[in-house]
């Protein structure tokens, strides 16, 4: 007999909120680093040096 997904209580989702807010604030951060990084590489430079 086949029987259907229990969808509801626990799962991957469950955490506290709190916890969910600093995941994405760490996650938020790391793609604000990642731009940083990719826009000063390919900025020329202000001194007219190259790195």
């Amino acid at each position: 007999m086949h029987r259907g997904v229990e969808a509801g209580a626990g799962g991957a989702f469950s955490d506290s909120v709190p916890l969910q807010v600093a995941g994405g604030l760490l996650i938020a951060g790391a793609a604000v680093a990642a731009g940083h990084r990719i826009r000063q590489r390919f900025a020329p430079s202000r001194t007219g040096r190259t790195r």
